[in-house]
């Protein structure tokens, strides 16, 4: 487990920034050392190609989505469930890892291996494993979800999650403490620390458990050349043994209710309507106090808004923005559903913060007005879908990954099989004027711009009046 958890302490509404599962950031690329001259070859092309997807519904009210690829001797699945953003960020770690130590368990004698990944408002466990085996990895997933783990299992998961967590450092309360105030929730939803981590009781712990792995919210994306005649009776038994909460049975009624669940699409009525709490002067930097002790690391500061994304074109253009101003700055991205939540990063001298922070400030505001150049948003365009394939050949061609990335990029069930060379290729048609305008009326930070929220760690009370007494002119 311990090889995951140095990825898993920041997770809920900032998960995709930097935690398990970056779907919308990537290390930083040094584009110095790229051919300024070459253009950048079209990865579009080498997107899957899944033919007619159409998800169904099992027996149990879960959704299964059938990837089928011919001459594939593997067989993934990954399981998608929704995840309460009001819930602690312990007790869905404590849940997920259950379920993932019960998995392993059931599949030792498939030797098949398992993997958990926490996004935004969701989770993922995926199941790697040979075709020939399929039936035997079928039969350890329904297994799991037969029945709840018991308060004992519960509680060696969190014994083993207390040994192996790494203590928060200056960056992820930074970046939690942002991501809260952004989203207008608890600090405790977007991040997990020892401390938190020992709150959660058995009876939480057991109906998280229940509403989290409640069928009516969760999609099975198989990948595979299995025939759907060889596996429907596989997946029938499993959703004939898996629970249908009542409680939870009537809560998406349709097909696209249950879908449009992990697209975003449920977020986007909802954010429109939401408005944005000041809740401090405009431009008050914040301090975010760590429950027990300081911290390790440098002080850092992290500055974070939402960005409204209406339309494909709009989430393409905060994408390759992101991409292209990463390769110099600590720029972050995460979309969910019709907004997108930005953060800078900034880590200032530990000798003399207040005064570091004007010069790192400005160095953001110089590359966010600074005009790329055309190659420059050639070669992030070909990375942003060239990443995602890479990372999907890595764990054996499981092409799970990307039709979890597509799901989310579409806005109904015709879109999943094109929206990942489709937005390959918006991002690749952006000019360095149409970029030039959206950065800089979107994501250049002022401190009298009420979108913004300045969060800082690891400064004392004297540091922290010194960084919110204005600059004399």
């Amino acid at each position: 487990m311990n090889h995951s958890l140095s990825r898993v302490i920041l997770i809920g509404g900032v998960l995709a920034w930097s935690a398990c599962r970056p779907k919308d950031t990537m290390i930083p690329v040094d584009f110095e050392t790229l051919d300024p001259n070459s253009r950048a070859p079209s990865d579009t092309s080498q997107a899957p190609r899944w033919g007619n997807i159409q998800p169904r519904r099992l027996a149990s009210k879960a959704s299964v989505l059938l990837l089928d690829e011919p001459g594939a001797a593997k067989l993934h699945l990954r399981l998608l469930v929704a995840t309460d953003p009001t819930q602690r960020a312990a007790t869905t770690m404590v849940v997920g890892y259950t379920a993932l130590h019960v998995l392993r368990k059931r599949l030792e004698l498939a030797r098949a291996r398992a993997r958990i990944e926490f996004g935004a408002d969701r989770l993922e466990i995926s199941i790697s494993g040979s075709a020939a085996d399929s039936q035997e990895i079928i039969d350890a997933l329904e297994d799991t979800f037969e029945r709840a783990p018991s308060g004992r299992q519960f509680a060696a998961t969190r014994g083993r999650l207390l040994g192996e967590l790494p203590r928060p450092d200056t960056t992820a309360f930074a970046v939690a403490g942002a991501a809260s105030a952004v989203l207008g929730r608890p600090l405790d939803t977007q991040l997990v620390s020892p401390e938190w981590l020992k709150k959660p009781e058995p009876d939480e712990l057991a109906a998280s458990w229940e509403r989290t792995f409640s069928p009516d919210r969760a999609l099975l994306i198989v990948h595979t050349d299995v025939s759907r005649a060889e596996l429907d009776p596989s997946l029938k038994k499993f959703a004939s043994a898996w629970p249908r909460k009542v409680a939870f049975a009537t809560l998406f009624r349709g097909m696209n209710d249950v879908i449009d669940i992990f697209r975003g699409s449920h977020r986007r009525e909802r954010d429109r309507k939401t408005k944005a709490s000041v809740g401090e002067a405009v431009g008050q930097i914040v301090r975010v106090e760590p429950p027990l002790g300081d911290l390790k690391g440098r002080p850092t500061l992290v500055i974070a808004r939402t960005v409204a994304l209406e339309s494909d074109q709009d989430r393409a253009l905060a994408r390759l923005t992101q991409r292209h101003l990463q390769s110099t700055i600590d720029a972050r991205l995460s979309i969910e559903g019709s907004k997108g939540l930005w953060l800078y990063r900034l880590s200032l001298d530990p000798k003399r913060p207040a005064a570091s922070l004007i010069r790192e400030v400005a160095r953001v505001e110089d590359q966010v007005q600074r005009l790329p150049q055309r190659w420059e948003l050639e070669q992030a365009a070909s990375l942003w879908l060239g990443a995602r394939l890479v990372e999907a050949s890595l764990n054996g061609e499981d092409w799970t990954g990307l039709a979890s990335e597509a799901l989310s990029l579409s806005d109904t069930d015709d879109d999943i099989a094109s929206s990942l060379s489709r937005d390959a290729v918006l991002m690749g048609e952006v000019s360095p004027e149409a970029l030039h305008e959206f950065a800089v009326a979107h994501v250049l930070p002022s401190r009298d711009d009420p979108a913004w929220r300045w969060v800082v760690v690891g400064v004392d009370t004297q540091t922290l009046q010194d960084m919110n007494t204005p600059a004399p002119p």
